[in-house]
Formats: C-alpha cells, structure tokens, sequence
C-alpha cells in the first residue's frame, strides 16, 4: 500500500469514528460521502444519505436559507454558522456547522467538508406538532 492510501484510508478511518457529524458534499449538493454518526445522531443510515441532495436532510426552511453559500464556498470561504437537519423520526435538530471547501486537482473547488456538532433537539414530530396545533385551534374555538 503507498503511503498516499495508507494516509487517506487513516483520514478517512479518523473520520468514520470521529463525534462529530462529518458529510462530504458536490457543489451541486450531492452527498458523496458521510460518517457513521449520523445513524446515532439523526438516526438516518449511510445508505439513505449517499447520492441524495442535502437539502433532503435539512428543513425546509433551511434549504431554500442556504442557497447563498454556494458562491461563498466555490470562492474557498470556510462558512461557520447554524443548521436544523431532520431526524429520521420527523423531528429537527440543531447543530452548529463549518463548511470547508476542498480544492480538487483542477485548482477548483469540487466538494465540501461539513462538520457538524452540538446536536440539541429543537422540536417534537410532525404528528406532535400536528396534534399541539388541533389541540390549540380547539381550545380557541
């Protein structure tokens, strides 16, 4: 084995075990690839994950939000801010994240590094949601 695949199976090893949520993202926002987290954090499975949009896994309201950070991260920008993903179980979480760009072999930016961390639990499911909102509606009726 050379020592260029000895190094990135160790990164990527490194990766696969860290706490953090680590997702590898195309500029078109294609998840490539994502670490084992977030079976234990968003209690999604790898394979629901890889080839899919990203925006699948944030809420709406942040998918149509982060848009801008396209042209931020194609001009190699490290992007830190918050995020609310969904939990498989149709709750949110939010997280803090940075985006880093990789830079490819062309000298251009092809995918982004996503660390994600300090997950808290924003809200109920949607059937809860649901249920508060009849419940108010009634009781203002």
């Amino acid at each position: 084995m050379s020592t260029r695949q000895d190094a990135d199976r160790r990164f990527v090893n490194t990766l696969s075990h860290a706490n953090e949520l680590i997702v590898q993202i195309t500029l078109d926002g294609s998840i490539v690839w994502v670490s084992s987290a977030l079976s234990e954090l968003l209690g999604w499975d790898s394979s629901d994950a890889v080839g899919h949009p990203a925006s699948e896994f944030l809420s709406r309201s942040e998918g149509e939000a982060r848009a801008w950070e396209t042209e931020h991260l194609a001009a190699r920008e490290t992007l830190e801010g918050r995020l609310r993903l969904r939990h498989h179980d149709g709750s949110t979480r939010d997280c803090r994240a940075t985006m880093h760009p990789m830079v490819g072999a062309d000298g251009t930016v092809d995918t982004v590094i996503v660390a994600m961390r300090s997950f808290t639990s924003t809200t109920s499911s949607a059937k809860d949601e649901l249920d508060l909102y009849q419940l108010l509606a009634e009781k203002h009726l």
